[in-house]
């Protein structure tokens, strides 16, 4: 795992175990609610548009097909379970999600 990925896993970790706050003042992560972790690795931890962080986005996505998940769609059962999901800002709290993180984190 590249050094990068696993800082995001790490303070995905940390941004979860502190209650995912919410974008402001209060959220020194960079992390939201209404996305998944593709995303919040993009947008939250890279600072990056998708056409420009789209190697780093590769790793992340080829774990998912190492582990023999989705990768759009990973900790979902379909698009549709997770754009409600995001809907609800609940992302973080989807326990197939909060085990990958929790698996990642912290691995050398």
């Amino acid at each position: 795992m590249s050094p990068k990925l696993q800082e995001f896993y790490n303070a995905y970790l940390e941004w979860m175990q502190f209650g995912a706050p919410v974008m402001g003042v209060n959220n020194p992560f960079g992390f939201t609610r209404d996305c998944g972790l593709c995303s919040n690795y993009i947008m939250g931890f890279l600072g990056s548009c998708w056409a420009i962080a789209i190697e780093e986005l590769e790793e992340l996505k080829q774990q998912f097909r190492d582990a023999g998940l989705d990768d759009e769609y990973p900790f979902n059962s379909d698009s549709l379970h997770y754009y409600n999901e995001i809907c609800l800002n609940a992302s973080w709290l989807n326990e197939k999600r909060i085990a990958w993180v929790e698996q990642h984190a912290n691995r050398t």
